[in-house]
């Protein structure tokens, strides 16, 4: 039998019957050796093929049966007998994964590659063990879930900006409504007045609704810069004008760094003054009240030109924990904060500072108790004059 006999026939005892029966039990013995072969042979090369590792553990530990990619998720890239079982032996000793619970562990030789190990019981305490690289759907449900995140995100900040808006939008109607029902019975002298707080009403209720606008507009990508070399000074000059043009009480709070007036930036006028006069109403409304307010022009290392804004941090002020810079977002969000406005402002000044291939920031200095809010524009949009404005 060890030396491959299927069946013996005794010399004197031959007959036809008996040699059908050893000649059939032959024939099925060797079809049935050669169908082995060929379903050893699809499996093998079924293993060879598959993305998951596959291996056969026996009760004692042994892994006799194991594909190529099995090695390299356990060990690497020509992993012998030796190592594969070591890393079996390890993984056999989780007490999840002997429970038939799936099991994560990292790739090795990857940053954030991740395999998830399933074992499962044949019987006679040997295993099956398969091997998955679970790394791209890890990699799609974290983008999911943080496109869920973002969601529900910019839902609640679009319920915060309904409310704000109609709060904001309110208050000057208001005024408009109510003094324009007082116009028919005021006084000659009070006309004047009346008219007055009506006019400033509407600019402001305009204004709000041109910013949100031109906002929208930037986003969608349908205005566009129209730069022109002007000097920085300039910049600041009408950033003031309008700042103070909106706010008169700023005028002896702004103070423009005189260093500034060397550099020239190749810019748009209108939207980088309209985008400094933000900050400047920024700082008056988060900066210490009645504060001094400082801006001006500087030349960065690197070529940059720096457009920016300081201001002492206000006594109390919470110290900045999300980006300032957030589309309808306010250091104070309640709807009865001291400080009226959309939420827009600072969103604004990133888009503006986009549109001329830069960024914007603000950065709170704890030490000095200090913010600074800056655009940095980027080289080819700068270029430097007669002198360097030092911060």
């Amino acid at each position: 039998m060890q030396a491959g006999a299927v069946d013996h026939l005794v010399k004197d005892r031959i007959s036809p019957e008996v040699l059908e029966k050893a000649i059939r039990y032959a024939i099925r013995a060797a079809e049935s050796a050669a169908e082995i072969r060929r379903q050893s042979e699809i499996l093998s090369a079924t293993m060879a093929a598959s993305e998951i590792g596959l291996a056969a553990v026996e009760a004692s530990g042994r892994t006799p049966i194991w594909n190529q990619r099995m090695g390299e998720f356990l060990v690497g890239p020509g992993a012998d007998q030796a190592a594969v079982e070591a890393r079996v032996a390890t993984l056999l000793a989780n007490p999840a994964l002997r429970a038939g619970e799936p099991f994560e562990t990292a790739a090795p030789g990857t940053a954030d590659g991740v395999l998830e190990f399933r074992l499962s019981a044949l019987g006679n305490g040997e295993f099956t063990l398969a091997c998955h690289d679970v790394s791209k759907r890890k990699a799609i449900e974290d983008a999911l879930r943080a496109a869920k995140e973002e969601a529900e995100r910019l839902s609640t900040a679009k319920s915060m900006f309904i409310a704000r808006l109609s709060h904001e939008m309110r208050t000057p109607l208001h005024a408009v409504i109510g003094f324009s029902e007082l116009l028919p019975v005021a006084a000659k002298a009070e006309i004047a007045d009346y008219a007055g707080i009506i006019a400033a009403s509407g600019r402001g209720l305009v204004a709000k609704i041109d910013q949100m606008l031109e906002l929208s507009r930037m986003d969608l990508g349908k205005i566009k810069s129209h730069p022109r070399d002007v000097p920085a000074a300039a910049i600041l000059k009408d950033a003031i004008a309008r700042a103070v043009q909106a706010e008169p009480g700023l005028a002896p709070r702004l103070h423009a760094a005189p260093n500034s007036a060397g550099l020239h930036i190749r810019d748009d006028h209108r939207l980088l003054t309209s985008a400094m006069a933000e900050f400047i109403s920024n700082a008056s409304k988060y900066g210490a009240p009645g504060g001094a307010i400082r801006l001006g022009a500087t030349a960065l290392p690197d070529g940059e030109i720096s457009l920016w804004v300081g201001n002492a941090i206000a006594e109390g002020q919470p110290p900045l924990t999300a980006d300032p810079f957030e589309s309808f977002g306010q250091a104070d969000s309640r709807l009865e904060r001291s400080h009226e406005g959309l939420g827009v402002g600072l969103t604004y000044v990133r888009a503006v500072a986009g549109l001329h291939g830069g960024r914007a920031s603000l950065i709170q200095t704890s030490a000095a108790r200090d913010t600074i809010a800056a655009m940095e524009l980027p080289a080819a949009f700068a270029q430097s004059g007669a002198e360097t404005a030092v911060a």
